[in-house]
């Protein structure tokens, strides 16, 4: 999967960022109280084993999905926006 945010002049280029999100999918917790930055312009590794939530994460900062709990922002936008989602590109994951 790959996540890219691009910087626009004259925008607010605060990044990512997740307060106390929690997500819960079929009774179980995907995410539970993430409080994460991701500073615009810097490139992050998201690693963790199987079911670690790291795919959730990325389909709620690409606006494809939406938290149970707790605030996402990016760059001080709700990641489900036009002006935000214009900003970000996802390629996500098939499974075989």
């Amino acid at each position: 999967m790959i996540l890219i945010m691009e910087q626009d002049d004259g925008r607010d280029s605060s990044g990512i960022r997740l307060r106390d999100v929690t997500v819960l999918r079929g009774g179980r917790r995907a995410l539970d109280s993430v409080r994460v930055d991701f500073e615009a312009g810097s490139s992050t590794a998201l690693v963790g084993p199987n079911g670690a939530g790291k795919s959730t994460l990325l389909r709620l900062v690409a606006g494809l999905a939406r938290p149970t709990a707790g605030t996402l922002r990016v760059d001080g936008l709700a990641p489900t926006s036009r002006r935000a989602r214009a900003r970000i590109g996802y390629v996500g994951h098939a499974t075989l």
